[in-house]
């Protein structure tokens, strides 16, 4: 992830007492002296940071306390690191195990079939749920646990555990639905925002 001081309208009107590059740059130096599962980059010719860690909570983990002791920073989304070996770039891929109730079964293996996931297995386990097992590039996993979540509403279970590196499979489209952006404060009411 890319870490860079906040540049939005509202930037500073948080009550965030940390708002420049080198406080930021500063804070995640120190982090990487306690934190060995960190790795800092500065980004040559611009105030950014590049932030290696091992995986979204690791980092979100980072980001939610520094945003609670006052640091305002814009983050990019999260990114696999690709690796280079005998002239084929490679990506990690990651073996998932998801267990859900029947009725839920279609739109997960439609759900991780958009996402090009391998299905490896499939069984029905003694209580009725099913339970599947799938390899998926670590890319393309990013994200899913929150919309694996909503579509088997909360019954769901999802393990996932590093694979391998695998042949790097492709461009993935990013967003299926559309976003709302606030420029400026204000009130909204529920209804308007679905």
């Amino acid at each position: 992830m890319v870490f860079s001081n906040n540049t939005s309208p509202l930037a500073g009107k948080d009550g965030g007492r940390f708002l420049t590059s080198r406080h930021i740059r500063e804070r995640l130096e120190h982090e990487a002296l306690t934190n060995v599962g960190i790795k800092i980059e500065q980004i040559a010719g611009t105030e950014k940071v590049k932030v290696s860690g091992r995986g979204e909570l690791h980092l979100s983990i980072l980001i939610e306390t520094m945003r609670r002791e006052g640091y305002e920073l814009e983050v990019s989304s999260p990114q696999v690191i690709l690796i280079k070996m005998d002239g084929e770039t490679l990506e990690p891929a990651e073996e998932v195990l998801v267990e859900v109730d029947q009725e839920y079964q279609g739109t997960v293996i439609k759900a991780l079939g958009s996402r090009k996931a391998d299905m490896k297995d499939i069984q029905i386990t003694s209580i009725g749920t099913i339970r599947m097992n799938f390899i998926i590039s670590t890319r393309n996993l990013i994200g899913f646990r929150s919309e694996f979540l909503m579509m088997t509403r909360g019954t769901g279970i999802i393990y996932q555990n590093f694979y391998k590196y695998q042949k790097y499979k492709g461009e993935i489209t990013h967003r299926k639905s559309s976003v709302q952006i606030s420029m400026n404060n204000g009130k909204a009411v529920a209804y308007s925002l679905f």
